[in-house]
């Protein structure tokens, strides 16, 4: 479903913002905007295909899967291992870390 196009203020949230942020953006009643959920009540999932990571799959018919962003360096692989075991005791199936550069890329072979 969408909605057709309304008006949105944005409202500076201290004195001497950009005049910007006190402008009246309006759309359109023609202009269709699309609904960020069609339903609140109900989860909706679309078709989409299994990927499988490790052992965990992921997307089409299975099971959200509880993941985490760790937030360690990591080039300090201990610190890395440390905080992907207490996530996965806390809970956590899948853990993803940040790989910027080479150094980070051997790190996670390392991991």
């Amino acid at each position: 479903s969408a909605r057709r196009g309304g008006v949105v203020r944005c409202q500076a949230s201290s004195k001497g913002s950009s005049p910007l942020l006190n402008t009246v953006v309006a759309a359109p009643s023609d202009v269709l905007i699309p609904a960020y959920c069609d339903d609140t009540t109900r989860t909706l999932r679309r078709k989409t295909r299994t990927v499988t990571i490790g052992n965990v799959k992921v997307g089409s018919e299975h099971p959200v899967v509880k993941q985490t962003m760790l937030t360690t360096d990591t080039r300090d692989v201990q610190a890395t291992i440390d905080e992907a075991k207490r996530c996965a005791d806390a809970g956590a199936e899948m853990v993803r870390i940040t790989v910027q550069g080479l150094r980070e890329a051997e790190a996670a072979m390392e991991i």
